[in-house]
């Protein structure tokens, strides 16, 4: 069986935080309704006709028999905040994703949710629909830092949405932290992760800030970083927080994630493999058969057009363009760059072997000169994986750009 993953955006919030450059905002309970019956037929009309993938022309693909043989290994609700929306909302997607796709009786199901939007209704719900994995977005158990970017909740919310979720059996949970916030020191840093290590989660996301432009953030910090930590001190933040981790036997996965054995985030991790998967809601991106392609960013065309989209139409080009898909089949060249970029995320890296059975090339062929330059600097090493060294990692986005073919 081939495998493949879902993920299905929540576009919605209480309230965007001002560093957030995520397709995500507040609006009414009944758009949040209308969106959620948008999703259904969106999932019925790919689940019945196939991605935009099977819609070019050129391709003869039988989708229904192919389907059959796929089994979906991991289905993440992310967002936004996806625990905004109406639990039973999420149920009756989750259930239309069932009708359509053979779905693992183990399949890893993640729920994004904020501290402050998180119900003992909610969770019951969620666990009852077969949802096993909740990543809780704590970001610092400072309140004044919390504060400063712009989140709903306070260190005690999150402890009671903590509890909640702990009394209601789940036994796989996420808590996401970040460092190099304005005003933190290395010393609250490593308090609030300390805090959380005892807590003992099974999975750590612990991450530094990026100020992205076109957020309140950029506007108030790019001209003034003297607010914000030092560089040396985001990176003893880094460093000494991975010791810490560490020391609590969390693995390091892949460059911001850290986890205990036997629990690392099966669907993120195959973003970085390059495994296929199906994207569903506005601005969700897929990735499916050596093609990527993404829907709308527009809210109301999204929902406008899905409502009204006559179920039995067999013209497929007409949804393709109702959904703003742009299908880019990629070139050799451009897997071949994904297959390094993406899989030097990852602590352990690729496999070579994994590189020639996909292309039939050997990587140290095909990227010589980046492979004996970065190896000599350090940087990189290559045996049977090829993979990052600690000062690789540290500058992980110049060495992945010069895997790039011009």
């Amino acid at each position: 069986m081939e495998e493949l993953s879902i993920y299905v955006h929540i576009p919605f919030c209480v309230q965007k935080c001002a560093y957030c450059d995520f397709l995500s905002g507040p609006v009414t309970v009944k758009k949040q309704k209308e969106y959620s019956k948008a999703l259904l037929t969106e999932i019925k009309l790919v689940g019945e006709t196939g991605p935009a993938f099977c819609w070019n022309e050129q391709l003869d693909i039988d989708w229904i028999e192919k389907k059959e043989q796929t089994i979906v290994k991991s289905i993440f609700f992310g967002g936004g905040t996806p625990s905004i929306m109406d639990s039973d909302d999420i149920c009756c997607i989750l259930n239309a994703i069932r009708e359509q796709f053979i779905v693992c009786e183990d399949a890893e199901i993640t729920i994004e949710a904020n501290p402050g939007t998180v119900t003992v209704k909610k969770i019951e719900t969620y666990r009852t629909a077969g949802i096993n994995r909740i990543s809780l977005g704590l970001q610092s158990t400072n309140d004044d830092e919390l504060l400063k970017l712009g989140r709903i909740h306070t260190y005690k919310d999150f402890i009671e949405s903590y509890s909640i979720i702990r009394k209601q059996g789940f036994e796989n949970v996420n808590v996401d932290l970040m460092f190099g916030l304005p005003g933190q020191t290395l010393t609250s840093y490593l308090e609030g992760l300390k805090k959380v290590i005892a807590l003992s989660p099974e999975h750590i996301s612990a991450y530094g800030l990026i100020i992205e432009e076109g957020t309140p953030f950029y506007q108030l910090y790019h001209r003034h970083e003297e607010m914000l930590p030092s560089e040396e001190s985001s990176c003893l933040m880094d460093s000494e927080g991975r010791a810490l981790l560490k020391a609590a036997g969390y693995m390091r996965y892949e460059i911001s994630n850290y986890a205990k054995i036997g629990f690392e985030c099966k669907h993120n991790k195959g973003y970085w493999l390059r495994n296929a998967y199906l994207g569903f809601g506005i601005g969700s991106a897929s990735f499916y058969g050596n093609a990527r392609y993404k829907n709308t960013d527009k809210m109301e065309c999204y929902i406008k057009e899905l409502l009204n989209y006559d179920l039995t139409n067999e013209h497929m080009d007409r949804l393709q363009e109702i959904l703003g898909i742009e299908c880019n089949f990629l070139t050799s060249e451009e897997q071949m760059e994904e297959f390094v970029y993406l899989g030097l995320r990852l602590i352990g890296g690729r496999k070579t072997e994994d590189f020639f059975a996909e292309f039939n090339q050997k990587i140290t062929d095909v990227f010589e000169k980046q492979i004996d330059d970065f190896v000599e600097k350090g940087l990189l090493k290559i045996d049977s994986s090829i993979y990052l060294t600690e000062e690789g990692i540290a500058v992980s986005n110049y060495v992945m750009s010069e895997f790039l073919f011009d």
